[in-house]
């Protein structure tokens, strides 16, 4: 599954909540490139609001023709905060993995989502074939800003308990780390893919209030 592609047709036409949208300290940097998810929400025909913990980011954001962008923690944050007005969409990508406590997040984000909305989660994929190998090899590579990795049975599981219920499921790829290895592991890696792809690098999944 193409990541992009598909968040932008499912945020397409309906009011959009982006969390952690401002991936700072890189903001800037990723703005010049064009390569901020935000900017091509922002193309789309979507009613877009941001939410981001990084003051910065946000404020950037607000001078640099990329908002609305709301300073919040998404643990904590009610749908006042946001507007006062539900979402067909909650887009959570690449953030659960960072937070202290993602059942908050998770219970957090039920009264923001519409009747008939989603949340949307990306994330790594606790199996991804990359860091296995890099494991085997015996180094580990972890985000410093990482506190979990889920497989998509645990992820199924803990959303359940937080009262949702799955209505999509993919997995994708990234490709980014495949330059900082020896060819002979990358073509390792995508014979691997190829024939199981459930050991790709991230997950997608869509949940519905249950």
């Amino acid at each position: 599954m193409d990541r992009r592609r598909y968040l932008l047709d499912a945020c397409r036409g309906r009011r959009v909540l982006h969390l952690g949208c401002t991936d700072w300290p890189l903001t800037a940097e990723r703005a010049e490139e064009g390569t901020l998810l935000q900017q091509s929400l922002l193309k789309i025909d979507c009613d877009l609001v941001g939410l981001d913990l990084d003051r910065n980011g946000v404020d950037y954001f607000n001078t640099h023709g990329l908002g609305p962008c709301v300073y919040g923690n998404i643990e904590t944050t009610s749908l006042a905060d946001v507007g006062g007005k539900p979402f067909e969409v909650v887009l959570a990508g690449e953030i659960i993995e960072h937070l202290e406590n993602p059942g908050l997040f998770l219970r957090a984000c039920r009264p923001l989502i519409a009747p008939g909305g989603v949340l949307i989660i990306t994330t790594i994929n606790a199996y991804c074939s990359f860091r296995i190998l890099r494991y085997l090899l015996g180094r580990e590579i972890v985000h410093e800003d990482h506190n979990y990795y889920f497989s998509p049975r645990v992820l199924e599981q803990m959303a359940a308990r937080c009262g949702y219920r799955q209505r999509a499921f993919y997995f994708h790829g990234t490709g980014r780390e495949e330059h900082f290895i020896p060819w002979h592991y990358r073509l390792a890696m995508k014979t691997t893919r190829a024939l199981l792809p459930h050991m790709a690098d991230g997950v997608i999944a869509e949940f519905e209030v249950a």
